[in-house]
């Protein structure tokens, strides 16, 4: 990858009754991470 590519790492997990992302992107001086809850037509 090109120098300032961030690392790259996420995983997605699925439930009965929602599913779950979790993504993290880490550059050389920060780290940039989400974390959404996916239920009922909505996104928390």
């Amino acid at each position: 990858m090109p120098f300032g590519h961030p690392f790259t790492v996420g995983y997605p997990a699925v439930f009965e009754e929602g599913t779950i992302n979790y993504n993290e992107d880490g550059y050389q001086n920060a780290v940039e991470s989400s974390f959404k809850l996916f239920m009922d037509q909505r996104v928390e």
